[in-house]
């Protein structure tokens, strides 16, 4: 993780080379705090940490993150030799994710082969130069250096991978595109990471369980647990049957992985089938989960748990049967919750109030409200290739990876955008209109050009199909 911490360390150390590879900004260098949070660094206070911690033994520095030229100035004047960094001057300082992920495989390819910083600087630029849709460039600092010595030696032995595994987890990956909720996921890792019990709450497709996936996807990238548990819930009578099969999987995953450190700790775990009698919740068997958090810290997902009030344990869904199924639910989370100390839940509920007064925990709430008009246009040209090859040029063949913002701007004003609401699970229904319109206009395309038709120009607006859709 790109803590201040962990670079101030790398640089005291004596680290050869440091990489970064996040968000970046022209005045200052953004770290990670230790809640998901952002922490920066101006370049002034950088370059005195820099040179107090001592560049001497620091050859290299690569910033891969946008607008980094004038942080990779500071690091050249408290003493580091080379730095590469993004140039301020060209595509306003941005570079694409893949050109940066194009450059340093071929930069560092290279500067293992023993080769010059210069030669493999610019073997790293003619990789990221062939990568589509890149217009920005990496600079090597200071330019009037000629930057040809090798960085590495050869070194005599075999290397071991030494990166701790990420803990086992059972939890789905989040969407490809996931837009729009970036505060709502930073308050509710923090949430996670402080508090024992977290519930997303929203109506129905809002995205509760992509925030949930995007949660628990960090948890285990950044190893803020031992375990994280997904628990998909069905119905009360199988409440802790369901907790309990998914324990089991993820028990299963760390036993496979020898290089997992749950391994050694899950080897003397007995895993034991749960029987519960749903009337009386002291009598709950939570066995396994108690197993699986003895050996660490877990975070259990609770996904859908709002089925169990909104179905009313079996009722009609009436007011009483809501209300009865609301307390019911809160002695089902509090006999998990004291089953361990070392668990923490995050849940989805489709009520914004959460769960509520469930005894000896604070329950934090993250309320999803509508996405933006921005940020529900371009979760829809992301999702529909050909709307944002339309939109974007009808003339070409293929769309661009990312839909440009003037593009996403355009769509934003639609009607079609207002009709959406913001609900993510509207723009997939949106999708699918489209993508029927698209199917029905190549069939008679394909009837037309059979009959000897001519072809017809491209429509005059771009965004013509969302007129369409409308109708």
């Amino acid at each position: 993780t790109a803590t201040v911490d962990a670079f101030q360390s790398a640089v005291t150390l004596g680290a050869r080379v440091v990489h970064f590879a996040g968000h970046g900004h022209e005045k200052f260098m953004m770290f990670e705090d230790d809640h998901g949070g952002a922490q920066t660094l101006d370049p002034t206070v950088l370059r005195n940490r820099v040179s107090a911690c001592g560049a001497e033994t620091c050859k290299l520095v690569v910033l891969n993150s946008c607008k980094s030229e004038d942080v990779g100035r500071a690091f050249v004047a408290a003493g580091v030799e080379h730095v590469v960094a993004v140039a301020q001057n060209q595509n306003h300082g941005r570079i694409s994710d893949r050109a940066g992920i194009e450059f340093c495989r071929a930069f560092y390819r290279s500067l293992a082969n023993m080769d010059s910083l210069r030669t493999a600087f610019d073997i790293g630029c003619a990789a990221a130069q062939n990568t589509q849709g890149s217009d920005g460039r990496f600079i090597l600092l200071p330019e009037d250096q000629p930057h040809d010595e090798p960085i590495f030696s050869e070194i005599p032995g075999s290397f071991h991978e030494t990166t701790r595994p990420p803990p086992p987890s059972n939890a789905p990956p989040p969407p490809t595109f996931y837009v729009g909720r970036d505060s709502e996921l930073w308050l509710c890792v923090e949430s996670i990471l402080n508090h024992r019990l977290t519930t997303i709450g929203g109506g129905y497709g809002s995205g509760k369980s992509a925030l949930a996936m995007a949660a628990a996807d960090y948890a285990s990238q950044h190893r803020r647990f031992d375990a994280v548990v997904w628990v998909n819930v069905t119905t009360a009578d199988r409440f802790f049957d369901d907790v309990a099969e998914a324990a089991k999987y993820v028990i299963q995953k760390a036993e496979d992985d020898h290089l997992n450190p749950m391994n050694k700790k899950m080897m003397h775990i007995k895993k034991r089938s749960t029987s519960i009698d749903t009337a009386d919740t002291s009598a709950l068997d939570t066995s396994i989960l108690v197993d699986l958090a003895s050996a660490g810290r877990v975070l259990v997902v609770l996904n859908d748990f709002e089925n169990l009030v909104l179905n009313g344990f079996g009722g009609q869904g009436v007011a009483a049967a809501q209300i009865a199924a609301r307390e019911r639910c809160r002695l089902l989370l509090r006999g998990l919750l004291e089953s361990c100390s070392n668990l923490k839940v995050l849940m989805t509920c489709s009520s914004f109030s959460g769960i509520g007064q469930v005894h000896g925990v604070t329950e934090q709430i993250i309320p999803l409200g509508r996405m933006t008009d921005d940020h529900t246009a371009f979760l829809l040209l992301q999702r529909d290739p050909e709307l944002k090859r339309r939109a974007t040029n009808p003339n070409r063949l293929q769309p661009p990876p990312i839909a440009p913002p003037h593009v996403v701007t355009m769509c934003a004003s639609h009607p079609f955008i207002k009709r959406l609401k913001g609900q993510p699970y509207a723009v997939g229904l949106g999708v699918a209109i489209l993508n029927k319109l698209f199917a029905y206009e190549r069939m008679a395309k394909e009837v037309c050009e059979g009959a000897g038709a001519s072809a017809t120009p491209p429509p005059l607006s771009r965004l013509e199909p969302l007129d369409r859709a409308l109708r």
